[in-house]
């Protein structure tokens, strides 16, 4: 895996953290400050990095990222607000589409929904890049933990090819066009999405 270091500009670009249920006012970025003031008031809690991946090996170390899906303790999906949620892994999503599409399990309703973008995805990847593609994280550096802010469907796709068809993913790593992941890192990156991070915080995932 490349990893270089971006600006929270660059960051800000492609992803606007202000655009998805981020909880900014608790960093106290106000809905209303003008673009210089958010990225000002970002650079102050956190950094930003891009990390191109280039080996299938890299996606074992992204394995353990978080999801904003969710099981219970019986290994059953539940949605957020389940007082037994635990954040899926992308690793145990991934085979979980794969145990789906093998007939090996019985969908359940979050799954089924998901898994038909999931195929989507799959699908367009066996015919190759045609643009970069981009999967953006948040890692709270206090607990080590990184959730996967936007790209879910794409991730799990290429993770399901890491495990499946390592011929089509070793064709897209190959590419022209690149898969990156862009993250914030900060102590305080738990404050983004209090509902995910608050399993987390707790042992939960």
């Amino acid at each position: 895996m490349i990893t270089t270091n971006i600006t929270i500009e660059e960051y800000c670009k492609i992803f606007d953290p202000g655009v998805r249920c981020l909880n900014l006012i608790n960093l106290g970025v106000g809905i209303f400050d003008t673009d210089s003031r958010r990225i000002e008031k970002l650079n102050a809690i956190g950094t930003a990095r891009k990390m191109r991946i280039n080996k299938t090996s890299d996606f074992e170390v992204l394995s353990s990222s978080k999801l904003p899906w969710y099981k219970n303790s019986s290994n059953k999906r539940v949605e957020w607000s389940d007082i037994d949620c635990i954040n899926l892994t992308i690793k145990e999503r991934a085979e979980r589409f794969r145990d789906n599409q093998m007939g090996n399990k019985i969908e359940e309703d979050l799954d089924s929904l998901e898994d038909d973008e999931i195929e989507k995805w799959v699908d367009n990847l066996k015919n190759g890049l045609t643009d970069n593609i981009y999967i953006i994280s948040i890692k709270d550096l206090l607990i080590k933990q990184r959730l996967i802010l936007d790209g879910v469907h794409r991730f799990v796709a290429l993770y399901y090819l890491c495990l499946e068809n390592e011929e089509s993913l070793l064709k897209l790593l190959d590419s022209d066009y690149g898969i990156f992941f862009i993250e914030f890192e900060s102590r305080v990156g738990g404050f983004f999405c209090p509902c995910d991070f608050m399993n987390l915080y707790f042992n939960k995932g």
